[in-house]
């Protein structure tokens, strides 16, 4: 499917809110299925242009997301669908955050947590 637009995360969030709002009703005004493909296809679009290994994890994961919903939506579990759409939404939205975070902490071996970037250029926690 030709994506036209930039496939920023508003535009992947506007085509889940569509869904979301037809998803709720018994019978929604648009067919329902077209609009899952393109979702899939938005989200397609990112984890090809992404080579960033945490943030494809994160688009991944809102891909299964949204393969969950679509199914959940055939089998007119709506409520399902609604909340697998909502966590679609929701690792999309971590997904387009990670590559700007920074880490504060790392968990050790021993499972002590130990700041990182310290000036003294020494690692926290017992070695």
């Amino acid at each position: 499917m030709h994506i036209s637009d930039d496939n920023t995360l508003e535009d992947i969030q506007g085509t889940i809110f569509c869904l979301q709002t037809d998803v709720k009703k018994e019978a929604p005004e648009f067919p329902v299925g077209p609009r899952f493909k393109k979702l899939l296809a938005r989200i397609d679009d990112k984890l090809l242009r992404n080579s960033n290994k945490i943030r494809r994890n994160w688009f991944q994961t809102a891909r299964d997301h949204a393969v969950e919903a679509e199914k959940a939506f055939s089998e007119k579990r709506t409520r399902d669908a609604y909340e697998s759409l909502r966590k679609c939404s929701e690792y999309l939205e971590q997904g387009n955050k990670a590559h700007r975070r920074k880490a504060t902490f790392v968990a050790l071996a021993d499972g002590q947590v130990a700041p990182v970037g310290r000036k003294d250029g020494e690692q926290g926690g017992s070695t």
